[in-house]
């Protein structure tokens, strides 16, 4: 009877070893799971960050302006990831990268604005007035007035043809090394150039030699200000199967302008 007792407790004490030590794998085993954890929700969040910094562009309709600033965006971002010597993008790099594609139905280049400064009757004050916007033909003429830059400007030339696709990146292919990034596209979208000039010769654009001076000028505008006024949506948004990062934007110029354009 007596071993039968003991042989019992011993049962008991093995069970309850068994039982502690159960509990002690299991929570050390969750214990070892929520740093894990933790870190996962950490990337999610900066993920989700990431990816409403480019979802806030999803529109039906928008300036330009808006998908040159998104462009510019992703240039710095894939930019962060290339070749700091050569500049190219690295690929092994490449589920971070984003590429954007943008159709336009429409040429897109430069155009001049000829404007004329008039007196206001009984007034001190004096105010611009824009003559005519010219798309067409030769502009020649002054920098500034300045005698010593001369500069002309083809306005029949086109930066981008209607119909015409652009893609920021290239060479994405899986045969590729490396991924470069489209230097005409990034030269065109950190471009900012605006030119006033006097004018001394035009195609359609006549020079008014009588009033030589500061007060009566063309400006001339790049193709990218001519980009900036049109008007476009977004139609795709592509996300990498590993990172769940976005990794593509797609637009395409509206051919349909505001009401309000149309009325003017």
């Amino acid at each position: 009877m007596e071993n039968a007792s003991k042989a019992l407790i011993m049962a008991g004490s093995i069970l309850l070893t068994i039982m502690v030590v159960g509990m002690l794998i299991y929570f050390l085993s969750q214990y070892r799971q929520f740093p894990q954890a933790q870190t996962e929700a950490e990337r999610l969040a900066q993920v989700s960050k990431f990816n409403m910094e480019y979802e806030s562009y999803d529109k039906k309709e928008m300036y330009g302006t808006e998908v040159a600033t998104v462009v510019n965006k992703v240039i710095d971002n894939n930019k962060k990831y290339a070749d700091q010597r050569t500049g190219e993008l690295k690929k092994g790099e490449s589920n971070h990268y984003i590429d954007v594609e943008i159709t336009v139905n429409s040429d897109i280049q430069k155009y001049a604005i000829q404007y004329y400064e008039v007196q206001q009757p009984d007034e001190d004050t004096k105010s611009y007035v824009a003559e005519d916007t010219h798309r067409k033909g030769t502009i020649v003429g002054y920098i500034n007035g300045d005698r010593n830059k001369k500069v002309e400007y083809n306005l029949d030339e086109k930066t981008f043809t209607k119909g015409q696709e652009i893609s920021l990146l290239r060479g994405t292919n899986s045969n590729s090394t490396v991924i470069t990034l489209n230097q005409t596209i990034e030269e065109f979208f950190k471009d900012t150039d605006t030119v006033r000039i006097q004018l001394i010769s035009g195609g359609t654009a006549v020079a008014d030699k009588s009033k030589f001076d500061s007060r009566n000028y063309t400006e001339v505008y790049s193709g990218f200000t001519d980009f900036k006024r049109k008007y476009f949506k977004c139609t795709e948004i592509g996300y990498d199967e590993d990172t769940q990062m976005v990794n593509l934007l797609v637009f395409e110029e509206l051919e349909e302008l505001h009401a309000e354009d149309k009325e003017a």
